[in-house]
């Protein structure tokens, strides 16, 4: 027999915060720390944490539980940075920080929604996941660190079942049927009589999204117009011995004002293997090659000698080139980092710069330019480069103007290295193309249009990062390409439909909202 204090399905009456909910808060804040797509994640963790974090808030008064929340996600925002190797960088300190906050406004939601959940258990289950998808939404589409941080479905990379409804509503359907486990599961622990009704609909739900991705798997041919592709990048030697020899000019202005012959000699060496590696791979082969990003190293006044000599290598094997360049400029901020595809017959298909340089480590200015996209005897191509792809509204939209190939140029480092490889097979679900994410200092993979790692090099585990695949490159025309984020926004409207209807005289009077924490004894309003 439930005692006053466990009886939490009364309307009306307000739920007190026990020595016992500590523990919930300390379980879920440690589950948190395993549930941010870092090195150490843990996938389960995702699904298990915001159950004892609901279970928490629901007993807290409203602000103090907030706090609470937006603690815990800063505290795990923190220990992603550590993970990341970020957490001395003070802009990525801040902006984490900052969206941590924000991720915990879903918990605000769920909490303000009470006179939803007393009269419609069910569509109370809603609130929480609709605004989790929201929130990183709104991250997404308005925070200058995209999608790097704070999706719940990137932390399943792994199941390529599951995935596969990226195709469908992005990555965020994932965070959905994640963030739906907890409120499905502090209706069961509170013994509502809706609990089973709740667990059945969640249930069908993911079983749903089960049969889905097994039947595209199963389904989906990606053995049909394929091409070969390879990715290549500097050596760890190479680009210590021109960073050397230019320690004196700490400066990118430096740069430009260095006699020009010095500057050809210091990046001549490493242009000139980039280059060798990439006819080898022509003579192997491949009929579209990329580098990783800034491979080649260049001053503006000698960009066009070393497009020339990439182009001579297109003309002699008939291949495509996507040159990944660092182009030093007189103007400020003395840098532009160029992606350049230099087709079969020696021409130029796009110059493309990058669009989203990552804040507080990248001093280029963002280019407002769009994904470029060229049709060519091999498929349609597109680019972008390295932390770009963490923008799903431009992978999307490569998609959506039928890109079956994908080619990413990124330059990481070792503690986001597997973590920006990942979070690329969501972008190649969601774009229904194959993807090449070939990243010096990081995992360099190749991704068929379901997500599937086809080759992989890693930059740490060996001498010369070469990366080497048969992909398809026809589209597979997903939903998500064609239609947007229309699950997010209705996501983002039921949201503010359930916040609004929660406010209502009629519905709010019935159940008082304290915004303090309740005193030792329940109380009937």
């Amino acid at each position: 027999m439930r005692t006053p204090a466990e009886d939490v399905d009364t309307p009306g009456i307000r739920p007190i915060a026990t020595d016992r909910s500590r523990v919930w808060l300390g379980v879920g804040g440690l589950l948190s720390l395993f549930a941010v797509h870092g090195k150490w994640d843990i996938p389960i963790a995702a699904w298990v944490a915001a159950i004892f974090l609901v279970r928490y808030c629901r007993r807290r008064g409203v602000a103090r539980g907030f706090a609470a929340m937006a603690g815990v996600q800063v505290v795990a925002g923190v220990f992603w940075l550590y993970q990341a190797e970020s957490l001395l960088n003070p802009v990525a300190l801040a902006g984490i920080a900052a969206l941590s906050v924000a991720l915990g406004l879903p918990f605000l939601a769920d909490r303000l929604t009470e006179s939803i959940r007393d009269r419609r258990p069910v569509l109370g289950t809603l609130v929480f996941p609709c605004a989790r998808v929201a929130v990183e939404f709104g991250i997404a589409a308005l925070s200058p660190f995209g999608a790097v941080y704070g999706s719940l479905g990137t932390t399943q990379h792994e199941f390529d079942t599951l995935i596969q409804i990226s195709s469908v509503f992005g990555a965020y359907g994932v965070s959905f049927l994640v963030a739906w486990t907890a409120p499905v599961a502090v209706l069961v622990w509170e013994r509502r009589p809706a609990a089973r009704a709740a667990v059945a609909l969640a249930l069908c739900a993911l079983a749903a999204a089960g049969v889905f991705g097994t039947i595209r798997l199963v389904t989906t041919r990606t053995d049909g117009q394929t091409v070969r592709v390879a990715g290549v990048s500097p050596t760890t030697a190479e680009v210590k011995a021109w960073t050397k020899s230019l320690a004196d000019l700490p400066e990118l202005r430096d740069f430009v004002t260095a006699p020009p012959q010095r500057m050809r000699d210091a990046f001549a060496v490493a242009n000139a293997r980039m280059l060798d590696r990439t006819e080898r791979e022509a003579r192997a082969g491949a009929r579209i090659i990329t580098w990783s990003e800034s491979a080649g190293q260049t001053m503006a006044r000698d960009k066009q000698a070393l497009v020339d000599a990439a182009a001579g290598i297109a003309r002699r094997h008939g291949v495509h080139i996507n040159l990944a360049l660092s182009v030093y400029t007189d103007e400020a901020p003395h840098l532009r980092n160029q992606a350049i595809l230099v087709t079969p017959g020696g021409g130029v298909a796009w110059t493309y710069d990058k669009g989203h340089p990552v804040p507080g480590l990248e001093p280029d200015t963002p280019a407002d330019t769009p994904v470029p996209v060229a049709r060519t005897p091999v498929g349609v191509l597109a680019a972008m480069i390295c932390f770009d792809a963490d923008f799903p509204g431009l992978t999307r939209d490569a998609g959506a103007r039928g890109a079956g190939l994908l080619l990413v140029p990124a330059n990481n480092w070792a503690g986001i290295a597997r973590l920006h490889a990942e979070k690329a097979r969501f972008r190649a679900v969601e774009g229904g193309y194959s993807l090449v994410h070939q990243a010096s200092r990081g995992i360099a993979e190749v991704t068929d249009p379901l997500g599937r790692v086809v080759a992989a090099s890693d930059f740490f585990a060996t001498d010369r990062q070469v990366v080497r695949a048969e992909v398809t490159t026809r589209n597979l025309n997903t939903v998500y390409a064609r239609v947007g984020d229309v699950f997010a926004w209705a996501c983002v409207l039921l949201t503010l439909a359930t916040l609004a209807a929660a406010a209502r005289p009629s519905l709010a009077k019935t159940t008082r909202i304290s915004w303090t924490d309740p005193g030792t004894a329940r109380q009937p309003t």
